[in-house]
């Protein structure tokens, strides 16, 4: 009888032991945020960059071709695609550029109840893993590379989403 209780336990184990290590593993999933480019890695990490440069882009209209230095090596060229301004105290300003492919600036110019004035930006790009933020600090303004997952939320684009069309 022993011996009959030993046998159906073994049995028991050996068939379960299968069913709870693949209980265990789940199945494969894809990234939703596989590693991206870089598209600004010539770049340095924290480069200072010119008031003047940036506040012309405020007088710019739709259409408009605007360019303006980085840094001494690498200018920023592009078209001036959208104006808002939704708040009287906010004015924000989009250029779609023309030597980074896919990427997008977006620079706004706040003015505040004093009657101070801040610059706030980022250049963007969907299909890139970095993005330059413009931050204001005192009177000068300074330009960091940060990674798009710390910035903007992972929203696929429709090439980018499988069985879809591309852009």
């Amino acid at each position: 009888m022993k011996t009959i209780q030993k046998l159906l336990f073994l049995v028991l184990i050996s068939q379960s032991v299968p069913f709870l290590l693949s209980a265990q593993t789940g199945p494969s999933v894809k990234s939703l945020n596989p590693e991206k480019p870089m598209i600004f890695s010539g770049l340095p990490e924290r480069f200072e960059c010119s008031v003047i440069a940036l506040r012309q882009l405020f007088a710019a209209s739709i259409n408009d071709e605007i360019s303006f230095s980085l840094t001494r090596n690498v200018t920023f060229r592009g078209t001036v695609a959208a104006r808002v301004q939704r708040d009287p105290n906010v004015l924000s300003v989009n250029v779609l550029s023309s030597n980074f492919p896919g990427t997008l600036l977006n620079i706004s110019l706040i003015t505040n109840a004093d009657k101070s004035e801040k610059i706030i930006g980022r250049f963007l790009n969907p299909r890139n893993g970095d993005v330059l933020v413009i931050e204001q600090q005192n009177d000068r303004l300074y330009i960091t590379k940060d990674l798009q997952k710390f910035v903007m939320t992972e929203c696929p684009l429709p090439g980018m989403v499988e069985g879809s069309g591309s852009l």
